[in-house]
């Protein structure tokens, strides 16, 4: 016989795990593409602060590295960053736009409605919580009262295995 709050044999801790889905799923997803004009223009923002002296890689400018610096580290940085994501996406699968965003995410939707309603199927989901917290009192005061039960249980055994050790003993020494 199941237990009657088990999980239904349709539903799965799994099917509430979508953490991995959704990551391969933004892995996948191509960054915007940019204009010629735009990286041109942060090409030459990082061209001129590097010959102003500044480090490029982690944004760290040195002296008159100002904010072009600034802006041409956090691009290196997003770009290795970027790097990182389209090695994880060619591991995932094909590339998609963010047009295709809600295509991609149509599975992930539905099986989270999917674990929506299972969850709502299951026992004892409407109660409240005043009403769980006094079942749990009930049972806590069910526990003390058998624990009590089993020291008086563990005392009794104590002294009538002691009283069997007085009876041998008695018993021996009268056949001596």
């Amino acid at each position: 016989m199941a237990h009657p709050l088990a999980l239904p044999k349709t539903f799965s801790p799994d099917a509430l795990d979508t953490t991995a889905e959704l990551a391969s799923i933004l892995a996948r997803l191509r960054p915007p593409q940019t204009s010629n004009a735009q990286a041109g223009a942060a090409g030459g923002a990082s061209g001129a602060s590097a010959s102003n002296g500044a480090v490029g890689v982690g944004g760290s400018g040195g002296a008159g590295g100002g904010a072009a610096g600034g802006g041409a580290g956090e691009g290196e940085t997003l770009g290795a960053t970027m790097g990182g994501m389209a090695a994880a996406a060619a591991a995932a699968g094909p590339a998609i736009g963010l047009r295709d965003l809600p295509t991609a995410t149509d599975g992930l939707k539905h099986k989270l409605h999917h674990a929506r309603v299972q969850i709502k199927a299951l026992p004892d989901t409407g109660r409240t919580v005043a009403a769980q917290e006094a079942e749990m009192r009930q049972l806590a005061a069910r526990i003390e009262a058998q624990k009590a039960m089993l020291a008086r249980l563990r005392a009794d055994g104590a002294r009538f295995a002691a009283a069997g050790e007085q009876e041998q003993r008695d018993a021996d020494k009268m056949e001596m």
